[in-house]
């Protein structure tokens, strides 16, 4: 009966963590959006240029981030008794600028034309972001004043597993010793592949007793987070394609000696070039690779297309 009623209260003070977490949490990550927006609307209406918004909304990032990580020292050190709040201004400067690839990303979104409610979308997810500086802060603020924590990594009830993860299940860490949180390093990262689809968590212990457990605080939002990228990634595509047969439809058309004209001589490029487009794609989803598009005409390399061009007796 008294584990049940302890497993009770761990669950109800959680709970209540979690509450104060958010509330902690909330002016930050509606800074965070609404510095971004500000920053969009800067671009369309005061021509703030792409190097501008990047240099800025790293700084927006990097303001959100250092609220969050005070919010997460402070709580921790309320919680634990003997327990220094800690400073992470390095930190701090390295998250911001890590995520400068996706304000580049976002950038290219706003240029391609994406609707108002994709952007406020991305907003929250940028934001979200700071759920995770706040947990780091809080366990290495603990960890810091209690050496002896011992850290575990645990492999959640996912599918599948990546690499990085699944050579780190079960082993011992400390804090100086962990590579990165579950999620951290986005798909390809040396941390985790799986970016914030990773199920895997961080047992931490002390005398062989769990007493904290952090997980990717991405994970709830992964869904949302990759339509939204595909959304973005078709209407660039969809923009590039529009942009091209807007250029080919400009050029000369007049037939030559020959009998071809440089616009049909460009059209004859470009079908070919969405051929082998398309194939290369179909032989990846019947390879159970990825069903969505990995390669576009772009992609194709002009001797093989001129190679083909040759073969069908096209003129190049």
């Amino acid at each position: 009966m008294t584990g049940a009623v302890h497993a009770v209260a761990r669950k109800a003070g959680a709970r209540l963590r979690q509450q104060r977490r958010e509330e902690q949490l909330h002016p930050a990550m509606t800074a965070v959006a609404a510095g971004l927006g500000q920053l969009v609307y800067d671009h369309r209406h005061q021509g703030l240029s792409t190097a501008q918004f990047v240099d800025r909304g790293t700084s927006v990032m990097a303001g959100g981030y250092s609220s969050a990580m005070d919010a997460g020292s402070s709580d921790a050190a309320a919680d634990h008794p003997d327990t220094p709040v800690v400073s992470f201004g390095s930190e701090v400067r390295q998250r911001a600028e890590a995520q400068q690839g996706f304000l580049m990303g976002l950038m290219k979104s706003v240029i391609t034309g994406v609707s108002s409610a994709a952007l406020a979308n991305r907003f929250g997810l940028y934001a979200q972001t700071l759920v995770g500086a706040y947990n780091s802060a809080y366990g290495q603020t603990v960890v810091a004043a209690n050496p002896t924590y011992e850290i575990v990594w645990e492999l959640g009830a996912t599918e599948k597993h990546c690499a990085p993860c699944l050579s780190r299940a079960g082993k011992v860490f400390t804090m100086q010793t962990l590579p990165g949180w579950p999620g951290d390093g986005t798909f390809g990262g040396v941390v985790c592949s799986g970016g914030a689809r990773c199920g895997c968590s961080v047992s931490f212990r002390e005398g062989g007793v769990e007493v904290a457990r952090a997980g990717n605080t991405q994970r709830e939002n992964a869904m949302s987070h990759y339509d939204q990228q595909n959304d973005d990634a078709a209407a660039r595509r969809d923009a590039a394609e529009q942009a091209r047969a807007d250029f080919v439809s400009g050029l000369p058309s007049r037939i030559g000696s020959d009998g071809t004209s440089t616009q049909g001589r460009a059209l004859d490029r470009d079908a070919i070039r969405q051929e082998l487009a398309d194939a290369a794609n179909a032989r990846e989803r019947a390879s159970g690779g990825y069903q969505g598009v990995t390669y576009e005409p772009r992609d194709i390399p002009a001797d093989e297309v001129a190679r083909i061009l040759r073969e069908r007796g096209k003129t190049l």
